[in-house]
């Protein structure tokens, strides 16, 4: 993702996503006809949540925007934005009927607490206000979404909320990208942005059908935020950003702060 940022804007970036989002939705449509029938169904009994779907669209949209933004300059920024997330949503979650043992709150304060850390000494403190303000509307949106994950999938299944998402994030390729349904396509279609549209696409699959269905949602978002420490140690080592050993050391107290998760479950 951190190279796909340098050979496109962030708005290619995003309608790319949004129209493979929308794409694999539509072509795993056969694989799981059942479940889409059913998300239909729960659409038509509640109305709202097909705003609450494509507002995750409308923020999808933004946070990769502002995720493609960071990662120019740091890419460890943009790995663990979703550290200071987890404690927002559990709080959330919870007024929502999530429950979480005590081991698994623990987890949850250690995380929000490391990614704070990180926050005030790590490497986005060197960064300039924009690309801080950037990082801070990425942790926005992703609470966002741990809330709207949690509610969504409580009231339909994650086939629905999917499909919703690619069209709200088409949707705001065409209005807040300010492009046009042929660029859309372009974006879409071409060889340089396909990649990262398919990516996170298929992604977005994984996330919703096995952990998110799986699990209480902010628990998927540790497990999520557990690929973070990785990408700030290799970014570290290839681009410079901060000291490895730093890196390495809220790496290892994040992967210490999930083994209480497995011993609560």
């Amino acid at each position: 993702m951190r190279r796909q940022a340098f050979v496109m804007t962030p708005a290619e970036a995003c309608a790319s996503i949004g129209g493979w989002m929308l794409i694999v939705s539509l072509l795993i449509y056969p694989l799981f006809k059942d479940m889409a029938d059913s998300a239909f169904a729960s659409l038509a009994e509640t109305p709202y949540l097909i705003a609450l779907g494509l507002l995750k669209g409308f923020g999808f949209w933004g946070m990769n925007f502002a995720g493609q933004t960071v990662r120019k300059t740091s890419n460890s920024s943009a790995g663990f934005y979703s550290f200071i997330c987890i404690g927002l949503i559990a709080i959330g979650n919870s007024i929502f009927g999530e429950e979480l043992s005590v081991f698994q709150w623990g987890s949850v304060v250690v995380l929000t607490l490391t990614g704070l850390y990180f926050t005030f000494r790590g490497h986005l403190n060197t960064q300039p206000f924009f690309i801080q303000l950037m990082f801070m509307a990425m942790v926005s949106i992703g609470c966002m979404f741990g809330m709207i994950d949690h509610y969504f999938l409580t009231h339909a299944n994650w086939y629905g909320l999917l499909l919703l998402t690619g069209v709200g994030m088409t949707f705001s390729s065409c209005v807040l990208g300010r492009m046009p349904l042929r660029g859309v396509a372009r974006c879409v279609l071409g060889r340089q942005t396909m990649c990262i549209g398919i990516l996170l696409a298929f992604s977005e699959v994984m996330i919703l059908s096995i952990l998110v269905t799986h699990l209480p949602v902010t628990l998927a978002w540790v497990a999520m935020a557990l690929v973070g420490p990785v990408v700030m140690v290799i970014s570290s080592l290839l681009w410079g950003e901060g000291r490895w050993q730093e890196q390495l050391l809220v790496g290892g107290i994040s992967y210490a702060a999930a083994i209480p998760i497995a011993i609560g479950m």
